[in-house]
């Protein structure tokens, strides 16, 4: 965290600062400087991931009688590093730290330059996830998702998706200096009132596929349903909230 936020002050000039907006995309269709946002993006991703992961090893560790704390500890960090991240990587990269925002709107303006930033953020996810069982074993994660892998998640993809989309559409405009922390909020509410389930975060989603893929198979056959949800939720959540935004002009 130290080492972005260095980063982050030393490049404040050579990487403009710009939010999560179609207007702001829009100027990014000819920028030199996409792929090393795409690096930024990437980096970004893999320390939400491994802070991610610690933190459901640490909190499941927790004692018997302190073991109702895990999720909502979980959810609190979620939500705090999502907001850090995505304020330190605002200067360096869209600082979005998930890739159903990016897609969300690649979708809305088409912008191809979009997907550069999917790709780094699912990739930082996927490396996360290998250094994470090198260094500490999976077990504590196998368990994790096996448990997380219910019908119901898809419901809560969708709703926790088209959430996140709206409040950062509703800040930028709004409030943006709030934005990250809102969002963080989101994603911390949702992962705690599914009970650790829902993450929409489809970087995360492809990385445990990837990891997971030889030791719980499950995880690959759920995998179409999820990113749908997750995918299909920002996309409305784009929509309802563009047309919220119009009516409210």
């Amino acid at each position: 965290m130290i080492g972005f936020t260095l980063f982050a002050l030393i490049y404040r000039r050579n990487y403009p600062a710009f939010w999560n907006g179609m207007g702001a995309m829009a100027e990014q269709i000819e920028d030199p400087g996409i792929v090393p946002r795409g690096i930024v993006e990437g980096l970004l991703s893999l320390t939400w991931t491994a802070t991610l992961l610690l933190a459901i090893a640490g909190t499941q560790a927790l004692p018997t009688h302190q073991a109702a704390l895990a999720i909502p500890a979980q959810a609190a960090i979620l939500a705090l590093v999502t907001a850090v991240l995505m304020t330190v990587g605002k200067p360096m990269s869209n600082g979005q730290v998930n890739p159903v925002l990016t897609a969300a709107y690649a979708f809305d303006r088409r912008l191809p330059s979009s997907w550069i930033y999917s790709i780094a953020q699912i990739a930082g996810a996927i490396i996360a996830i290998q250094l994470f069982e090198r260094l500490l074993g999976n077990p504590v994660m196998a368990a994790w998702v096996t448990s997380s892998l219910t019908y119901e998640r898809y419901a809560g993809e969708w709703l926790g998706a088209a959430a996140f989309i709206m409040v950062l559409l509703w800040t930028r405009r709004s409030v943006p200096a709030k934005a990250a922390l809102l969002a963080g909020a989101v994603l911390g509410i949702a992962y705690w009132a599914s009970n650790g389930a829902v993450l929409i975060n489809p970087a995360f989603t492809f990385a445990i596929a990837y990891a997971t893929m030889e030791t719980n198979p499950v995880i690959i056959d759920a995998l179409p349903s999820i990113l749908l949800a997750q995918f299909g939720g920002a996309i409305m959540g784009l929509f309802v909230g563009r047309f919220i935004w119009r009516r409210g002009s």
